[in-house]
């Protein structure tokens, strides 16, 4: 059986995008769009023709998309942390019989798990046949050598696919900061209109009670 390589990051210096950022034409392997830094509130809302709160609403929604893409690829992570562990007990395992085998060690004596905290004594072939599981309820026989072949293969693509989820992460993290940013500057923009809003309503007020003290006192004066 042939294995399948996985994709891998197309960066080609993950340190270098994690000292440097990633530049504007990076683009991410698993599809994350990147987020526009809205400098001036105000003119976007000119170009986009909308709302305060209409463009608040869609910076929150973006928000919650990328939240919802970074628990993803931290489960994804979270499963890799624990397959690349056991990937390399098996190439261990294999290994051990493969050199066995090469020592004319045709039987051998080992330990089975019956159970939990339960294994049993057992004398097996050493035939140079090993079968791997490939996923649900498969299971394929392979010599040691094309089992440790197929397994390194696995092993070097759990390690690209690990590192590309490193990246990924990496630059969500960085368009949720961007998109905080935007909301922190969306809402420090509604206080800053609000607050002009509020001084303008006073100021009208004062000149309304100021016109009302004058008519009086002018009322009064003709008494």
């Amino acid at each position: 059986p042939k294995s399948t390589t996985m994709p891998t990051s197309t960066s080609s210096n993950f340190i270098d995008v994690l000292v440097n950022g990633f530049p504007e034409d990076y683009k991410s392997t698993r599809g994350i769009p990147r987020a526009k830094f809205i400098e001036d509130i105000e003119a976007e809302l000119s170009t986009r023709k909308m709302t305060l709160e209409e463009l608040m609403e869609q910076l929150q929604q973006q928000h919650s998309k990328y939240h919802m893409m970074e628990q993803s690829l931290l489960q994804q992570k979270f499963n890799l942390k624990h397959k690349l562990p056991e990937i390399e007990r098996t190439i261990d395992a294999v290994t051990y019989l493969k050199e066995q085998f090469e020592e004319d060690n045709k039987e051998m004596s080992t330990y089975f798990k019956l159970a939990d905290n339960l294994y049993m004594n057992a004398n097996v072939q050493n035939e140079n046949k090993v079968t791997l599981i490939l996923g649900a309820n498969v299971m394929v026989e392979y010599t040691y050598e094309e089992a440790l072949e197929l397994l390194q293969k696995s092993q070097k693509n759990s390690q690209n696919q690990s590192e590309d989820l490193e990246e990924n992460l990496a630059f969500l993290r960085d368009q949720k900061i961007t998109t905080e940013v935007c909301v922190s500057r969306g809402h420090n923009y509604g206080v800053e209109i609000r607050n002009k809003e509020r001084a303008k309503q006073q100021k009208k007020q004062t000149k309304e009670q100021e016109q009302i003290q004058r008519a009086m006192q002018a009322e009064q004066a003709k008494q």
